[in-house]
């Protein structure tokens, strides 16, 4: 404390009073360093979807890819359901549907990857892809043949 004390003397002599209470409020005074924003859990996902539609039946076949530090186990693929499209079987995964969204969640045995998933059901009318397919969050990419 009396170095400090005995420092901001020898200033005040040096550079007069103004510069030091400049100096010592611009010390006290300045903004907080920001933190870099939280990453989301799981944000290295990748994951590639292609999706087949023929005479009323589709397939949707993804495969999960990880690039970053060691994910945390498990995963959910989500997407958006058409009104007339029907899942009718998932592999890979444990399905659940609340109105048009669909949650494809990793079985106990699969949680890491790499990973292949897929669903298929039947549709009616004109086709139309299922849409916002996601793990984790992380959008994927979509290929519809």
């Amino acid at each position: 404390m009396l170095r400090c004390f005995l420092l901001a003397e020898r200033l005040t002599a040096v550079f007069g009073r103004k510069l030091l209470a400049a100096l010592v409020l611009s010390v006290f005074l300045a903004p907080p360093a920001q933190a870099a924003p939280p990453q989301p859990v799981n944000s290295g996902w990748t994951c590639d979807v292609r999706i087949s539609a023929w005479n009323g039946y589709f397939t949707a076949t993804g495969t999960l890819g990880w690039s970053g530090p060691p994910p945390t186990p498990g995963w959910t693929v989500t997407f958006v359901l058409p009104s007339n499209l029907t899942v009718q079987q998932v592999w890979s995964g444990t399905y659940t549907q609340s109105g048009a969204n669909g949650r494809i969640t990793s079985p106990s045995w699969g949680g890491f990857v790499p990973l292949n998933f897929g669903f298929s059901g039947r549709y009616t009318g004109a086709f139309t892809p299922p849409s916002d397919i996601r793990v984790d969050s992380v959008p994927c990419t979509v290929t519809v043949a």
